[in-house]
């Protein structure tokens, strides 16, 4: 029940409007002045009889309407005042507007018309109490969601550190003391990047895989751990081209958590027999620039993409190497290297005769230079503005 205090000097005006509210269904207290109803206001602040709303009159002995309302504003006391106004009162009621106080009745007026002004009154304030529960529930709601999302956010981000250090541990490369020379340039688009490369050497010369995995993420990244443990137990195993590749491909059907397409390209040098054998899984054609060549030659060997199906097959090449024969050998990210023409609109790319005319345009510079200076050609030629992974690797017979 809602406690209505009244302030009202006239005792016929107070015993009207005490009749008509507690018949509406309100508690009523009625006074005669502003100085006892300031009292009673004050005695029952945080209390169950405190009071929900003053109907006051300007004009009363001890202490006026307006000096009460100012008195509970002054005080922070926060309830909802109606103000009875009389003919001649209202610059008192300019006053009143313009301290906050927006709602007043001019005299005379039905009861009815106060009751209805009361209710009123409670339904808007139940209105915007109800707005403000929804608003702090929708807030405290916000809090606890973006609590939630800044702990997954951290652990998110410590998955990716450690999927980047991990990556950064993999695609190290030991290549000191090997058994051919060996230069390389690999930059990776993100901090995980998708491709792999490495060279390890075995009793009759050394192993190397190019691998190049779709995407840039953890999934990724996934791919080429696996990709690097099966290429580590392929040096145990040493298995060809063509079953090391069948082997990946379904290790990447039966381990992957997700499809991932991967090319490749295998190179075994054996220095013994002085060969290399070059097996493709869908990878760009590597190139073979012979000591006493005056041209690069595309090594062309066919292969499905790995990741894809199950049923995979695979070419392998071999060639007749010696003393100072190279062979190049890249990532789509080289091939695709460039910018978009301003007159056509369309892309220009390097592809590979752009590449083999790099190789050729270089070949007779020591390796690093050799492998230094196409790689800055590349990136001029794309403007500085890599799309993808890029590794371009480059080995030398001793």
């Amino acid at each position: 029940m809602k406690h209505i205090l009244i302030a009202e000097d006239q005792q016929s005006a107070r015993f009207v409007l005490t009749f008509q509210l507690k018949k509406a269904g309100f508690k009523v207290t009625a006074v005669e002045n502003g100085a006892v109803a300031l009292k009673v206001i004050k005695d029952n602040l945080s209390t169950d009889n405190q009071i929900d709303l003053l109907v006051t009159d300007i004009e009363m002995p001890e202490m006026s309407g307006l000096d009460l309302y100012k008195s509970i504003s002054e005080q922070n006391i926060n309830i909802p005042v109606i103000v009875m106004t009389a003919y001649g009162s209202k610059n008192v009621v300019v006053e009143l507007m313009r301290m906050g106080c927006s709602e007043y009745l001019d005299k005379p007026f039905p009861p009815e018309e106060l009751v209805d002004r009361i209710i009123q009154i409670f339904e808007e304030i139940d209105k915007r109490n109800e707005e403000s529960q929804k608003i702090e529930s929708n807030k405290a709601q916000l809090e606890e969601e973006l609590n939630t999302y800044k702990l997954k956010s951290s652990k998110l981000r410590e998955q990716v550190d450690s999927a980047k250090t991990a990556y950064e541990s993999i695609t190290k490369i030991e290549d000191k003391n090997l058994n051919v020379e060996v230069k390389y340039k690999l930059a990776p688009l993100a901090d995980l990047g998708g491709d792999f490369f490495s060279i390890k050497d075995t009793e009759t010369g050394c192993d190397i895989l190019l691998a190049d995995v779709a995407g840039h993420d953890m999934g990724s990244s996934f791919h080429t751990i696996l990709i690097k443990s099966v290429f580590e137990e392929n040096l145990k195993l040493k298995k060809n081209g063509a079953d090391f590749f069948t082997e990946l491909n379904n290790r990447i059907f039966d381990e992957g958590e997700n499809d991932r397409m991967v090319t490749a390209i295998f190179i075994r040098i054996d220095i013994k027999k002085m060969t290399a054998e070059i097996t493709s899984a869908g990878h760009p054609y590597a190139l073979f620039n012979g000591n006493n060549s005056q041209n690069p030659k595309p090594i062309h060997v066919l292969g499905d993409i790995l990741g894809i199906l199950n049923d995979v097959s695979f070419e392998t090449s071999t060639i007749d190497v010696c003393s100072g024969d190279r062979i190049l050998f890249y990532s789509d990210g080289i091939e695709d290297s460039g910018y978009i023409d301003n007159k056509t609109g369309k892309k220009i790319k390097l592809n590979n005769l752009g590449i083999m005319e790099l190789a050729s345009k270089h070949q007779k510079l020591s390796l690093d230079k050799y492998v230094n200076n196409i790689w800055n050609d590349v990136l001029k030629f794309g403007k500085n503005n890599p799309k993808d992974d890029m590794s371009l690797v480059a080995i030398e017979i001793k």
